[in-house]
């Protein structure tokens, strides 16, 4: 199925890294180059080698036909004595229409048809030619013109000698397009790593500024060709920085200036609101309303210097020890709720490295939360998870969608179920951020009860 017209189309996914792709492409680069290579020499090497041997088979042929025509005509009854007894060499001679072979092994009948049929005709030839499979070279020079049955010299020669050499040599070209092979692969492997150690340097940096450094910038660097990269990373992280801090100053000071009129008109409203009996009962409707969103505004802007506090890095944190049970139990306690717990722990004695007022406050965040759109907290559960504490606070609401669990988290979002709630949407969005500071991470999932289940997780520390 085509994707729908102006969908995002999804990059496919290549299983090899940039690294192994190199190694493979110089690897095939080498074996290509190597294959060409040991092709080429070998055919002009076996055309070389087999071109020689013919000559000298020739040259010698003709040198021992010279001898055998003289002594033919001074009638030696066997004049193929005086070829060199050489396993490698066999002479064979036709006269009167018959085959005389001085060789054992080899008769006339092992020499191919159109070899005899030259010969018979008193044509010169040669002709390479297998015998059992093993290579032969023929050399026919005619003695006399007579005919018809004319007088022939043939000299066999054996081409297994260079039937081994060939072999060898073909042998040696395969390993060193094996070792070709390889050595692609390793510069293929050292090249990339080369090329691909600036941007190592640039990914690592790049992790630093998403982590909160800011200040994080390339090294100058000598390179012609990675000056222009350098310099362009780090004037974006130098406007990136700006703009941030921009940013953080602005809403710090937005904050700021919030907080002189948000008081005068918190104590107007306590200063109304403590004598409602001198107000018209339409009146105290809508003082009530007016306390309401003060209580709302006042939480948001104090929400939103801690915001900016924590981006601009100045929060203070107050980290230290504290067994995870009579913690959980003093801060519930703190915050007067009444929900159904279950503080059981794999280990009664976990301890977690925690700064309280901010663990306090994360707990409120998540016990208000469920109030407000989960019906209520059920159960605050703790349990050892792999060398971290895993404290679970589940809710009997109707959970929150797959899709929005990673956006809740962020600053003013809020579910579909809470738009209408008050709150501003800052709650979560500050819990992560004090989860982050206490070296900790907080997701969301489904409760084993139904429900959503609120997942705090914290480093445990050595008792």
């Amino acid at each position: 199925m085509s994707p729908a017209p102006g969908a995002p189309t999804r990059p496919a996914r290549n299983n090899l890294g940039l690294r192994a792709r190199s190694a493979v492409a110089f690897a095939l680069l080498g074996l290509t180059l190597s294959l060409v290579l040991s092709a080429v020499t070998y055919q002009r090497a076996r055309t070389y080698l087999l071109d020689q041997r013919e000559s000298f088979a020739i040259t010698q042929a003709s040198g021992n036909a010279r001898i055998v025509a003289n002594l033919l005509r001074s009638n030696t009854t066997d004049p193929l004595s005086v070829v060199a007894n050489d396993p490698n060499t066999q002479p064979v001679l036709r006269r009167n229409g018959r085959w005389f072979v001085r060789a054992a092994n080899i008769s006339s009948d092992d020499l191919p048809a159109p070899l005899r049929a030259s010969v018979a005709a008193g044509i010169p030839t040669r002709q390479r030619f297998a015998i059992a499979g093993k290579p032969y070279i023929a050399v026919a020079i005619p003695l006399t013109n007579a005919r018809p049955n004319p007088t022939v010299y043939v000299e066999v020669s054996a081409l297994a000698e260079l039937d081994r050499t060939l072999a060898t040599l073909g042998a040696a070209l395969v390993a060193g397009s094996v070792i070709a092979t390889a050595l692609g692969a390793i510069l293929g492997l050292y090249a990339s790593r080369r090329v691909l150690r600036p941007l190592g340097t640039i990914a690592m940096t790049s992790e630093r500024i998403a982590e909160g450094e800011l200040t994080a910038r390339l090294a100058d660097t000598s390179d012609r060709d990675l000056t222009r990269l350098v310099g362009s990373f780090n004037r974006m992280a130098a406007s990136l920085e700006q703009r941030i801090q921009r940013e953080h100053r602005f809403t710090s000071h937005v904050s700021h200036e919030l907080r002189s009129p948000l008081t005068s008109l918190r104590a107007a409203v306590d200063l109304v609101t403590n004598r409602p009996e001198d107000l018209p009962e339409r009146a105290r409707l809508g003082i009530g309303l007016i306390e309401t969103q003060v209580k709302r505004f006042e939480r948001m802007v104090l929400d939103l210097l801690e915001v900016a506090k924590i981006e601009a890095g100045v929060a203070s944190t107050d980290l230290v020890p504290l067994q995870v049970e009579p913690l959980l139990r003093t801060t519930l306690a703190r915050l007067h709720a009444d929900t159904p717990r279950d503080l059981s722990l794999a280990s009664a004695r976990a301890v977690v490295l925690v700064d309280a007022r901010r663990f306090e406050h994360v707990m409120l965040n998540l016990i208000e939360n469920a109030n407000a759109h989960g019906q209520g907290a059920t159960t605050v559960r703790a349990e050892l998870c792999g060398g971290k504490v895993a404290i679970h606070v589940d809710d009997a609401g109707p959970g929150v969608p797959v899709s929005e669990r990673e956006h809740i988290f962020e600053p003013f979002i809020r579910g579909p179920s809470g738009r209408h709630l008050p709150g501003a949407g800052l709650g979560l969005a500050l819990v992560t951020e004090h989860m982050r500071l206490m070296s900790g991470s907080i997701t969301v999932g489904d409760s084993p009860d139904g429900g959503a289940r609120f997942t705090l997780e914290l480093p445990e520390q050595e008792s």
